[in-house]
Protein backbone atom coordinates (compact mmCIF):
# COMPACT_ATOMS: atom_id res chain seq x y z
CA UNK A 1 0.00 0.00 0.00
CA UNK A 2 2.58 2.42 0.88
CA UNK A 3 4.54 1.03 -2.06
CA UNK A 4 2.08 2.75 -4.27
CA UNK A 5 1.15 6.24 -2.11
CA UNK A 6 4.54 7.28 -1.83
CA UNK A 7 5.25 7.58 -5.61
CA UNK A 8 1.99 9.47 -5.82
CA UNK A 9 2.44 12.13 -3.63
CA UNK A 10 6.17 12.09 -4.56
CA UNK A 11 4.40 13.01 -8.33
CA UNK A 12 1.59 15.22 -6.68
CA UNK A 13 4.06 17.81 -5.00
CA UNK A 14 6.59 18.14 -8.14
CA UNK A 15 2.91 18.44 -10.04
CA UNK A 16 2.64 21.51 -6.92
CA UNK A 17 5.54 22.74 -7.49
CA UNK A 18 6.00 23.08 -10.93
CA UNK A 19 2.33 24.71 -10.92
CA UNK A 20 3.52 27.38 -8.66
CA UNK A 21 7.22 27.92 -10.58
CA UNK A 22 4.85 28.63 -13.61
CA UNK A 23 2.59 30.93 -11.78
CA UNK A 24 4.92 33.22 -9.94
CA UNK A 25 5.84 36.52 -10.76
CA UNK A 26 7.80 37.26 -13.50
CA UNK A 27 8.72 40.94 -14.58
CA UNK A 28 10.15 41.05 -17.55
CA UNK A 29 8.72 41.75 -21.50
CA UNK A 30 5.46 41.84 -22.47
CA UNK A 31 3.53 43.91 -25.54
CA UNK A 32 6.87 45.57 -26.36
CA UNK A 33 6.50 47.39 -22.79
CA UNK A 34 8.93 46.50 -19.78
CA UNK A 35 6.49 44.99 -17.30
CA UNK A 36 5.92 43.91 -13.13
CA UNK A 37 2.32 42.41 -13.25
CA UNK A 38 2.42 43.31 -9.46
CA UNK A 39 4.67 44.53 -6.50
CA UNK A 40 4.72 46.97 -8.29
CA UNK A 41 1.93 46.80 -11.40
CA UNK A 42 3.27 49.14 -13.56
CA UNK A 43 4.62 48.86 -17.16
CA UNK A 44 7.22 51.10 -19.02
CA UNK A 45 5.65 51.32 -22.48
CA UNK A 46 8.23 53.55 -25.38
CA UNK A 47 6.72 55.65 -27.57
CA UNK A 48 6.19 54.50 -30.87
CA UNK A 49 9.30 55.89 -32.46
CA UNK A 50 11.17 53.86 -30.22
CA UNK A 51 12.95 50.27 -31.19
CA UNK A 52 13.74 47.52 -29.06
CA UNK A 53 17.18 46.92 -28.28
CA UNK A 54 17.69 44.55 -25.54
CA UNK A 55 15.88 43.46 -21.88
CA UNK A 56 17.70 41.50 -19.43
CA UNK A 57 17.52 40.71 -15.22
CA UNK A 58 20.42 40.63 -13.17
CA UNK A 59 21.43 40.30 -9.22
CA UNK A 60 23.18 43.53 -7.72
CA UNK A 61 24.74 43.82 -4.35
CA UNK A 62 24.37 47.79 -3.76
CA UNK A 63 25.11 49.19 -0.73
CA UNK A 64 22.88 50.02 2.74
CA UNK A 65 23.24 53.71 4.49
CA UNK A 66 22.76 52.73 8.17
CA UNK A 67 23.48 49.16 8.34
CA UNK A 68 26.38 46.78 9.61
CA UNK A 69 26.07 45.01 5.96
CA UNK A 70 27.99 46.02 3.61
CA UNK A 71 25.45 45.39 0.72
CA UNK A 72 22.06 43.83 0.17
CA UNK A 73 20.92 41.44 -2.47
CA UNK A 74 18.24 43.24 -5.32
CA UNK A 75 16.51 42.08 -7.95
CA UNK A 76 16.57 44.25 -11.08
CA UNK A 77 15.07 44.30 -14.45
CA UNK A 78 15.63 46.33 -17.78
CA UNK A 79 14.70 47.08 -21.06
CA UNK A 80 16.86 49.07 -23.65
CA UNK A 81 15.16 51.34 -26.66
CA UNK A 82 16.92 53.16 -29.12
CA UNK A 83 15.49 56.20 -32.15
CA UNK A 84 17.72 57.08 -35.10
CA UNK A 85 15.11 59.78 -36.16
CA UNK A 86 14.40 62.68 -36.16
CA UNK A 87 16.47 63.19 -32.75
CA UNK A 88 18.38 60.54 -32.11
CA UNK A 89 17.75 58.90 -28.56
CA UNK A 90 18.02 56.39 -26.16
CA UNK A 91 15.49 55.18 -23.71
CA UNK A 92 16.18 52.97 -20.77
CA UNK A 93 13.46 51.27 -18.08
CA UNK A 94 14.93 49.59 -15.03
CA UNK A 95 13.11 48.38 -12.09
CA UNK A 96 14.80 47.48 -8.64
CA UNK A 97 13.33 45.39 -6.21
CA UNK A 98 14.79 44.64 -2.76
CA UNK A 99 14.83 41.37 -1.68
CA UNK A 100 15.46 41.72 2.02
CA UNK A 101 13.67 44.57 4.59
CA UNK A 102 16.10 47.44 3.31
CA UNK A 103 13.93 50.33 1.50
CA UNK A 104 14.53 53.12 -1.35
CA UNK A 105 14.96 56.36 0.32
CA UNK A 106 11.79 58.12 -0.19
CA UNK A 107 13.68 60.84 -1.32
CA UNK A 108 16.66 59.65 -3.15
CA UNK A 109 19.75 61.41 -3.38
CA UNK A 110 21.41 61.29 -6.55
CA UNK A 111 24.93 59.95 -7.11
CA UNK A 112 25.59 62.78 -10.47
CA UNK A 113 25.43 66.81 -10.33
CA UNK A 114 21.62 67.85 -10.96
CA UNK A 115 21.03 70.53 -13.84
CA UNK A 116 17.57 71.24 -13.91
CA UNK A 117 14.79 69.29 -10.82
CA UNK A 118 11.76 69.07 -10.24
CA UNK A 119 8.57 66.87 -8.92
CA UNK A 120 6.45 64.71 -11.09
CA UNK A 121 3.39 63.38 -11.17
CA UNK A 122 2.80 60.55 -14.00
CA UNK A 123 -0.36 58.40 -14.43
CA UNK A 124 -0.82 58.12 -10.39
CA UNK A 125 2.92 57.80 -9.50
CA UNK A 126 4.79 60.49 -8.33
CA UNK A 127 8.52 60.91 -8.07
CA UNK A 128 10.95 63.53 -9.68
CA UNK A 129 12.54 64.21 -12.67
CA UNK A 130 16.60 65.13 -12.96
CA UNK A 131 18.18 66.63 -15.47
CA UNK A 132 22.28 65.56 -15.95
CA UNK A 133 24.78 64.96 -18.35
CA UNK A 134 25.96 61.31 -18.07
CA UNK A 135 29.74 60.48 -19.12
CA UNK A 136 30.04 57.51 -21.01
CA UNK A 137 31.89 55.30 -19.17
CA UNK A 138 29.61 55.91 -16.55
CA UNK A 139 26.66 54.05 -18.56
CA UNK A 140 26.53 50.72 -17.95
CA UNK A 141 25.43 50.20 -21.42
CA UNK A 142 28.30 52.34 -23.31
CA UNK A 143 29.80 50.29 -26.25
CA UNK A 144 32.95 52.26 -25.98
CA UNK A 145 32.95 52.73 -29.48
CA UNK A 146 34.07 56.29 -30.98
CA UNK A 147 30.42 57.41 -32.12
CA UNK A 148 27.61 60.70 -31.39
CA UNK A 149 27.50 58.98 -27.90
CA UNK A 150 31.15 58.90 -27.12
CA UNK A 151 31.42 62.22 -25.39
CA UNK A 152 28.36 61.42 -23.08
CA UNK A 153 24.88 62.02 -23.00
CA UNK A 154 22.30 64.62 -21.53
CA UNK A 155 19.51 62.34 -19.71
CA UNK A 156 16.26 63.15 -17.90
CA UNK A 157 15.96 60.84 -15.30
CA UNK A 158 12.82 59.73 -13.65
CA UNK A 159 12.74 58.05 -10.03
CA UNK A 160 9.82 56.64 -8.37
CA UNK A 161 9.87 54.80 -5.20
CA UNK A 162 6.87 52.61 -5.40
CA UNK A 163 5.67 49.53 -2.99
CA UNK A 164 6.08 50.54 -0.25
CA UNK A 165 9.52 52.04 -0.89
CA UNK A 166 10.57 48.33 -1.66
CA UNK A 167 10.82 49.11 -5.36
CA UNK A 168 12.17 51.96 -7.07
CA UNK A 169 11.61 52.52 -11.03
CA UNK A 170 13.90 54.69 -12.91
CA UNK A 171 13.32 55.93 -16.83
CA UNK A 172 15.60 57.50 -18.39
CA UNK A 173 15.50 59.70 -21.81
CA UNK A 174 18.60 60.25 -23.60
CA UNK A 175 20.64 62.44 -26.40
CA UNK A 176 23.79 62.58 -27.59
CA UNK A 177 25.55 65.45 -25.60
CA UNK A 178 25.21 68.74 -27.28
CA UNK A 179 28.22 70.50 -29.05
CA UNK A 180 29.43 73.21 -26.57
CA UNK A 181 28.72 77.02 -27.54
CA UNK A 182 29.17 80.23 -25.88
CA UNK A 183 26.21 79.85 -23.29
CA UNK A 184 26.73 77.43 -20.35
CA UNK A 185 24.73 74.25 -21.34
CA UNK A 186 22.52 74.48 -17.64
CA UNK A 187 22.05 78.30 -18.62
CA UNK A 188 20.63 77.43 -21.73
CA UNK A 189 16.93 77.22 -20.87
CA UNK A 190 15.33 76.75 -23.96
CA UNK A 191 17.74 73.82 -25.28
CA UNK A 192 17.25 72.01 -21.89
CA UNK A 193 13.16 72.97 -22.03
CA UNK A 194 12.83 70.99 -25.42
CA UNK A 195 14.76 68.39 -24.53
CA UNK A 196 12.41 67.54 -21.31
CA UNK A 197 9.88 67.55 -23.37
CA UNK A 198 10.40 65.25 -25.51
CA UNK A 199 11.56 63.02 -22.64
CA UNK A 200 8.23 63.39 -21.32
CA UNK A 201 6.92 62.36 -24.88
CA UNK A 202 9.35 59.18 -25.19
CA UNK A 203 7.57 57.21 -22.72
CA UNK A 204 4.18 56.36 -20.80
CA UNK A 205 3.78 54.90 -17.43
CA UNK A 206 0.74 52.38 -17.20
CA UNK A 207 -0.57 51.80 -13.69
CA UNK A 208 -2.13 48.02 -12.92
CA UNK A 209 -3.59 49.06 -9.63
CA UNK A 210 -6.85 48.30 -9.58
CA UNK A 211 -7.64 50.50 -6.48
CA UNK A 212 -6.00 53.34 -8.81
CA UNK A 213 -8.06 53.04 -11.67
CA UNK A 214 -5.37 51.20 -13.41
CA UNK A 215 -5.57 48.98 -16.46
CA UNK A 216 -4.96 45.23 -17.02
CA UNK A 217 -1.13 44.60 -17.67
CA UNK A 218 0.23 41.86 -19.62
CA UNK A 219 2.15 39.31 -17.66
CA UNK A 220 5.12 38.38 -19.08
CA UNK A 221 5.74 34.85 -20.04
CA UNK A 222 9.81 34.19 -19.38
CA UNK A 223 12.23 35.41 -17.18
CA UNK A 224 14.55 37.35 -18.98
CA UNK A 225 18.09 36.05 -19.64
CA UNK A 226 20.86 37.90 -17.72
CA UNK A 227 23.62 40.53 -18.95
CA UNK A 228 26.03 40.15 -21.50
CA UNK A 229 29.68 39.84 -20.27
CA UNK A 230 30.27 43.40 -21.89
CA UNK A 231 27.62 45.18 -19.08
CA UNK A 232 29.46 47.07 -16.59
CA UNK A 233 28.36 45.11 -13.16
CA UNK A 234 29.85 48.30 -11.21
CA UNK A 235 28.16 51.17 -13.20
CA UNK A 236 24.99 49.54 -13.25
CA UNK A 237 24.89 49.17 -9.28
CA UNK A 238 25.65 52.48 -9.35
CA UNK A 239 22.89 53.27 -11.50
CA UNK A 240 20.41 51.52 -8.97
CA UNK A 241 22.03 53.80 -5.77
CA UNK A 242 21.98 52.70 -1.91
CA UNK A 243 19.17 51.81 0.12
CA UNK A 244 18.17 52.22 3.47
CA UNK A 245 18.28 49.77 6.42
CA UNK A 246 14.41 48.76 7.28
CA UNK A 247 14.73 50.06 10.89
CA UNK A 248 16.82 53.57 9.99
CA UNK A 249 14.80 57.09 9.49
CA UNK A 250 14.21 56.50 5.72
CA UNK A 251 12.84 52.72 6.20
CA UNK A 252 9.57 54.05 8.75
Amino acid sequence: MFKIIIPILVIALAAFIGMNAKGGLVRGMADGMLVSPSRPAVAVKPAADFAFVDARRADISPTVQGSMLPATSVQVVYALFGRETPVPARLVGLLAVSQKDETWPADPEPGFSVIRHKAQDLNGFSGVADTYVLKDHEDPWSSGESDAWAEGSLVRRFTFILWFHRAKLIVEYREPLPAPSELPLEDNVPLLAAFEARALDAFTLLNGDPKAGGVQLPKPKEKLPYPPAGINRTALTEFVGTLWEANGKEGR
